[in-house]
């Protein structure tokens, strides 16, 4: 079993986990091996067996970490608001947009990657993606519940609107024409757009600090 107990194995884990991101981000999961993680982080080949016992279980502890990562810093940011649905939802914009934005090269490796995973590796992986999802189900669930929110379908807006945020990672850049505020502005005003809230509903911007 693979022991990574220890600050000094947290922090060599830290070096293969940032190491690996990069390479599979820039050449592919596929094309990737074992021998250039071992080289980019700079290990012995055999000690990166202290922390996975395959390249492919490699890849499911970096996209679990991932998700686990995000859903932790959802709860801590948007989970404490206890405001309106409209506010709650505002706050998730925000956040789901810095945490992207800011983290690119996660976002696109647990989008693209996950299809290189084992069956019973992605059904974790898709099981942990989900509570993610439930998280803006809920908030657009309670919305409709509280008469602010008019939409068809909870959960397909949510998939529509985390679909939306998620690719701004693909196209933003901190030194083009707008600012990340702007950008979240943007997408605040297109969000309640597609929640269509019940007229007379007043708009409250809510604040949420970056993960």
């Amino acid at each position: 079993m693979a022991r990574t107990a220890g600050t000094k194995g947290e922090a060599t884990w830290a070096t293969i986990r940032k190491s690996g991101i990069k390479l599979i981000y820039k050449h592919g999961y596929a094309a990737m091996n074992l021998r250039q993680l071992a080289v980019e982080a700079g290990l012995r080949p055999g000690s990166l067996y202290n922390y996975f016992q395959s390249k492919e279980e490699f890849l499911f502890r970096i996209l679990r970490e991932i998700l686990e990562e995000i859903l932790a810093d959802f709860d801590r940011t948007v989970g404490p608001i206890t405001a309106t649905p409209v506010d709650r939802l505002l706050a998730f914009v925000e956040f789901h947009i810095r945490w992207h934005t800011e983290r690119r090269l996660e976002t696109f490796i647990g989008f693209m990657e996950m299809r290189s995973l084992s069956k019973a590796r992605y059904l974790k992986y898709v099981a942990l993606r989900k509570r993610y999802e439930d998280c803006v189900t809920d908030i657009l669930t309670q919305g409709m519940k509280a008469g602010q929110f008019s939409i068809r379908d909870p959960r397909v807006t949510a998939f529509a609107i985390i679909s939306m945020l998620t690719g701004t990672c693909q196209w933003y850049r901190k030194n083009g024409r707008l600012a990340q505020a702007e950008l979240i502005g943007i997408y605040k005003d297109i969000v309640l757009k597609i929640a269509s809230p019940a007229p007379g509903t007043q708009r409250r911007s809510a604040r949420v600090s970056g993960p």
